[in-house]
């Protein structure tokens, strides 16, 4: 760190032992004295940024400090490893100070205070907060305005920042969302410095990208806090601008001002471990309860969507494709309000691939009214730098055949690309997050050893969407006609008729009940599809695990039904 003396505007460098000192706040202007400029006095004197430097010392002098520093001249911004470790210690260095001057070039009077561009400008946001010790306030011509103590009310007025925050209340006592809102307004003149100049609100550290963009520089951010902070707030962000390119949104925010509408929010206290968060090449990797709010022509989920309150306006205002609207719930809560629960919009991508509908509010929800409160699962919020998720993966839900009964074989599947007989894995060509289905009919060929020779048993399977749940309903049939494959007709001749029978026979609401039938040792059986292992995540896709399983019966032999 480099200080400047106050009596010989020399620079001395201090690594360890530094001596107390005086700082500067300030706006940049026209000609600001630089560090090479402190080489040359009587050059650097005929800059206008000298006498602000030089009534910054005057003032340390007077109030007993031989040290000062300024940024302007204390650091060689030529040097980008030594521009980044500023940067990355700045909050500190204020922090530290003994006395700090806040100079306001287009104040005159208290009755231009709060029209100061100060209070505009991206770094003095930290100038304002990180100094503990007194703070003063100076005109143009250096007269002194007031100390911060004092003035506390009308900078909380202009800042909206709470005023307990300038009287020594920690940084760490407001919520992520809080102290983002608090730069919303505030501008830099280079982009990526809206996101720099937060590092030490948040107290994380990061390397300086010039040239990465606001956007990118803003989101790194965000990943350094997530890093130390379980304060889910931190995704409870409103974009301010309309996205309408799908493939840029992200589970971060792009801008401060995307905080302002969940300025007032509060993270949940931690009774104990929380599962992490963490940013991964999918995306953000989070447990989360997802929900629907519903879709229309369901009264009872009607009446659950009018209950979905927008944080920056009174009402919902519901678009034409709510009805794939799902919603992720946050733990924490809007200020004094202990009823209602965090909930951001989501769209589903994949299995548990999610992306942020940035075109849709943070909302309030009940929370008595909000489906299985208990059943948080581990999802991803899509990333806009991920490459775009493939066709197969958006086939998010599967069949997997893992057991099928001894001696029993898959002749044919109808559609034949639905079928991967390798991973036993029949997965349709729908989504499943709009209201149609996928299904399919599979020919199973039976033992001849207890079964009559040839015989052959359809299955129709489904994969049908549902009000109830954010996952579809599976729909099982056995055809309750058993046939005989001719071994004399052509295999493109069954196939023909299989493919007419699936057409045929699409699924219905009823589920037929098991197919009973006499084998010939003379016994007869249940045939029984069961569906007893739970729904798995297998390569990004989510599969429900089929086991089928043939039972014999007591019921009279010889007679095909079905149970009543």
């Amino acid at each position: 760190m480099r200080l400047l003396d106050t009596h010989t505007l020399k620079l001395t460098s201090f690594f360890n032992n530094i001596p107390p000192y005086a700082i500067l706040s300030h706006c940049w202007e026209e000609e600001e004295v630089i560090l090479p400029d402190l080489d040359d006095l009587e050059k650097a004197r005929t800059k206008k940024g000298f006498r602000k430097i030089e009534k910054s010392c005057a003032q340390a002098i007077k109030d007993g400090f031989d040290y000062c520093w300024v940024d302007t001249c204390c650091i060689d911004k030529s040097s980008s490893a030594e521009l980044s470790e500023a940067i990355n210690s700045m909050f500190d260095w204020y922090k530290a100070s003994s006395k700090c001057y806040a100079y306001l070039t287009d104040v005159e009077g208290p009755e231009d205070f709060e029209k100061s561009k100060w209070f505009t400008r991206a770094w003095t946001l930290q100038e304002l907060l990180a100094p503990k010790s007194g703070m003063k306030f100076y005109t143009r011509d250096w007269r002194l305005l007031g100390i911060k103590a004092d003035l506390s009310a009308t900078i909380s007025t202009v800042t909206s920042i709470p005023q307990e925050y300038f009287q020594g209340m920690s940084l760490t006592r407001a919520s992520i969302s809080m102290r983002m809102s608090w730069a919303a307004d505030r501008q830099a003149t280079r982009a990526e410095d809206i996101a720099y100049s937060l590092l030490g609100l948040f107290d994380v550290n990061m390397p300086l990208l010039y040239g990465e963009g606001k956007v990118k520089a803003f989101r790194r951010l965000q990943e350094e806090i997530m890093k130390i902070s379980e304060d889910e707030t931190i995704f409870a962000w409103d974009s301010v601008e309309s996205v309408p390119d799908a493939s840029s949104t992200s589970a971060l925010a792009r801008d401060p001002k995307d905080f302002w509408e969940s300025r007032h929010l509060i993270p949940f206290p931690s009774s104990g471990p929380n599962m992490p968060y963490t940013m991964t090449h999918r995306g953000l990797r989070i447990w989360l309860l997802v929900f629907t709010a519903g879709v229309p022509g369901d009264v009872t989920i009607q009446n659950n969507r009018r209950f979905v309150k927008p944080l920056r306006s009174p009402i919902m205002i519901w678009k034409s494709r709510d009805s794939e609207l799902l919603w992720g719930v946050l733990r924490c809560h809007a200020a004094h309000d202990f009823y209602n629960a965090i909930v951001i919009p989501l769209r589903r991508l994949a299995a548990d691939v999610y992306r942020r509908d940035c075109n849709t509010s943070v909302a309030l929800f009940p929370n008595d009214r909000i489906p299985g409160r208990e059943k948080a699962e581990e999802v991803y919020i899509g990333n806009s730098s991920t490459t775009a998720i493939s066709k197969s993966l958006q086939r998010r839900y599967g069949f997997l055949i893992r057991n099928l009964p001894s001696g029993f074989s898959i002749a044919r599947v109808v559609p034949t690309d639905f079928w991967f007989p390798k991973d036993k894995i029949l997965q349709g060509d729908k989504d499943a997050s709009g209201r149609e289905f996928w299904y399919a009919t599979m020919q199973l060929n039976l033992p001849s050893a207890t079964f009559p020779e040839h015989t052959s048993v359809l299955l129709t399977i489904a994969c049908v969407p549902t009000n109830r749940s954010v996952h579809p309903d599976v729909w099982v049939t056995i055809d309750d006609k058993f046939g005989w494959e001719d071994p004399n007709v052509s295999q493109a001749v069954h196939q023909r008729e299989l493919e007419s029978y699936h057409l045929e026979h699409e699924p219905k609401k009823a589920l037929p009940k098991p197919t009973q039938f006499t084998g010939v040792d003379g016994k007869t059986y249940d045939f029984r599809l069961y569906t007893e292992c739970p729904m798995q995540g297998i390569m990004g896709v989510w599969m429900y695990c089929f086991d089928m399983m043939i039972l014999e019966t007591q019921n009279k032999r010889g007679v095909a039904v079905r149970e009543k």
